[in-house]
């Protein structure tokens, strides 16, 4: 099998590669936006002289200096990753979106969530070869249970996996950050390590969360060059001053304290005028679910510890378990516990 794999590898795919470098070179550009550099590796050796695999893929065309306009933008906070790269071996790779529908499993798009990269991509010269793709489909995994492809500051790590043809190491790629600009970001947990927060934060109702205002920064939370959080010259302040979905408990550290939305922002004072950043916090509810009686033991119905909400759903017996439901759970259940029958007590006088 793994003979026959070498083969497809060598003699069936180099042709489907020739055909899809002319049917979708007029169709792939570059901009500015695509910040992926450097290279993926991908391969084994078999013994002999023959190299299975990817071999090396290019995250960009100014990196290997092909003519054709490619690359990947990495989006600096949550959000799916767009663009192609490209293997000598197996020609474009599709981090788009509209090439990711009817993936394997979950969720289909190639995404960046927090520091992580999860989701799809897809080899295109293997999927548009249909019935002639000898069975296989050109899936890769971005990431799975074992593996996953991290970022830290301007620098991947990791690996992506395919079925056919095994690991991808994402070791030697690299982010192009754009140059410190004077403005104002809002980081999470940190300016140098911390996720970007955009225009939108979701945040856990009954949560505590921590931003930091970082001064004169890149556009991603990759430098310490001014964490100005609580320096005397930096307000924060929330759109409902009477209260809403969430309240502040001391600089940058924001509680969720009940559903919806409110903007939150962060004003700084340089010396040369306010600069500000805002973003809409929204709170969502947590998923009712089992609450604490669920797994334990009760001589009579619980009437507490049902659900994470406190709510109190009905409580049936069948057979010698409590079962109930809640609102975003089923099959919550307890024990019935009895006092053994067939005994006889009496008070003895001491």
């Amino acid at each position: 099998m793994k003979k026959q794999k070498q083969n497809l590898i060598k003699y069936g795919l180099g042709l489907l590669v020739f055909v899809s470098v002319f049917v979708a070179a007029g169709a792939i550009k570059a901009s500015i936006l695509e910040n992926g550099n450097g290279w993926m590796w991908g391969g084994s050796d078999d013994g002999a002289t023959n190299s299975t695999g990817f071999g090396w893929v290019s995250m960009n065309n100014t990196t290997s200096g092909g003519t054709t306009s490619y690359g990947v933008n990495i989006p600096p906070t949550d959000g799916d990753l767009s663009g192609w790269v490209w293997s000598e071996n197996v020609g474009w790779i599709s981090f788009n979106s509209v090439d990711l529908a009817g993936c394997p499993s979950g969720t289909c798009s190639a995404r960046r969530v927090g520091n992580a990269i999860v989701g799809w991509a897809r080899i295109l010269s293997i999927r548009d070869a249909g019935a002639n793709a000898g069975g296989w489909s050109g899936w890769i995994s971005l990431s799975g249970s074992s593996y996953e492809v991290s970022i830290s500051g301007a620098t991947l790590s990791g690996y992506a996996w395919s079925d056919e043809l095994g690991w991808i190491d994402f070791s030697k790629v690299s982010l192009n950050i754009p140059d410190p600009v004077d403005g104002l970001t809002v980081c999470q947990d940190s300016c140098d390590s911390g996720l970007l927060v955009g225009a939108t934060r979701t945040m856990d109702n009954g949560s505590t969360y921590t931003y930091k205002a970082c001064y004169n920064t890149s556009i991603t939370c990759d430098l310490v060059l001014g964490d100005v959080t609580s320096d005397p010259a930096t307000t924060w302040s929330e759109a409902n001053s009477s209260g809403g979905a969430v309240e502040f408990n001391g600089d940058g550290i924001v509680n969720a304290i009940a559903v919806g939305s409110e903007t939150v922002t962060a004003t700084y004072n340089p010396g040369t005028g306010d600069i500000s950043k805002s973003f809409d916090a929204n709170v969502q509810a947590l998923p009712v679910r089992c609450g604490s009686a669920d797994g334990g033991s009760f001589s009579s119905a619980p009437t507490s510890g049902l659900c994470t909400d406190a709510s109190t759903p009905p409580v049936t017996l069948v057979g010698t378990a409590w079962n109930w439901d809640c609102a975003d759970e089923s099959g919550c259940s307890a024990a019935q516990t009895t006092v053994p029958t067939g005994l006889n007590w009496r008070e003895v006088a001491p």
